[in-house]
């Protein structure tokens, strides 16, 4: 594919992650960034904070953080992203309307009375692989069949590693046979690649797998399904506010200058439901 025509400077800002415990959280920086000229990452843990509010930042995922309200910054797309109503202060100071993952949030944006849209996940906009296929993979599904893997990260994995970890499980993905999962952020990449996959919830929670219902997909059962309209919709709300998009093979944000920091702890990541 054509590169965008500006790959020097970072134009947008883009989410990333340094205390996460789970791989899916970069499949949707991934996503984006196959859609974006260069963009700066910000760490979730830093959230809190006024970083570069003079460029667009274009929010995604799952934002249960601790319940500090993001620092005020109006300069913010949110495009498929999973919240409460703790978060929608933060929502609503967005002069765009808000691009939710899944109809729980729809609902939420809507009852604070906040223009949205049924958005989806970045994660389905991947592109549909129709080479061959070979293998089965269950990932952190204990006792499924073929080959085991986990999502699971060491706290403090540098978001450069979980990068390139990411990518190397989305090919993995892409050209499997079938999958089966507990993870959400494995069942959406799989949908998206066209790859047969059975999402079996660890935890159920109905509002976080609200989207998976939505699109009329079974629990447990190994199951395709073309996603191409929701895709096409994500494509067109990034259009319509962003200007004409340049796909591109992924790039990895470049961080701040002051991140990370010499001594950081890892600690626990609110954002990670355990198995």
């Amino acid at each position: 594919m054509q590169a965008h025509p500006v790959r020097n400077q970072a134009l947008y800002r883009l989410l990333t992650y340094w205390n996460t415990a789970n791989l899916g959280d970069v499949f949707q920086t991934i996503a984006l960034s196959r859609l974006l000229p260069p963009c700066l990452g910000i760490p979730r843990c830093r959230l809190t904070e006024q970083l570069h509010t003079d460029k667009l930042f274009v929010v995604n995922g799952w934002h249960r953080w601790p319940r500090e309200v993001p620092a005020s910054d109006a300069n913010c797309l949110f495009a498929g992203i999973h919240c409460a109503e703790v978060h929608v202060p933060w929502v609503r100071q967005s002069s765009f309307p808000a691009g939710a993952r899944d109809p729980f949030t729809h609902e939420v944006f809507k009852r604070a009375g906040i223009p949205s849209l049924m958005l989806g996940c970045a994660t389905l906009t991947f592109p549909n692989h129709t080479g061959p296929r070979d293998g089965v993979l269950s990932v952190d599904f204990p006792g499924g069949p073929g080959t085991q893997f986990t999502h699971a990260l060491k706290h403090g994995t540098p978001f450069t590693a979980q990068w390139q970890l990411g990518l190397k499980a989305l090919a993995r993905y892409q050209r499997a046979a079938e999958v089966h999962t507990s993870r959400l952020h494995v069942a959406l990449p799989c949908l998206a690649m066209g790859t047969p996959v059975a999402l079996h919830p660890a935890r159920f929670q109905r509002e976080r797998y609200s989207l998976f219902e939505h699109l009329g997909l079974e629990f447990g059962n190994l199951q395709q399904l073309d996603v191409s309209p929701l895709r096409d919709g994500f494509f067109a709300f990034l259009r319509q506010h962003l200007g004409e998009l340049n796909i591109s093979e992924p790039e990895l944000p470049t961080e701040p200058s002051d991140w990370p920091p010499k001594t950081l702890e890892p600690r626990p990541n609110p954002a990670i439901v355990p198995p």
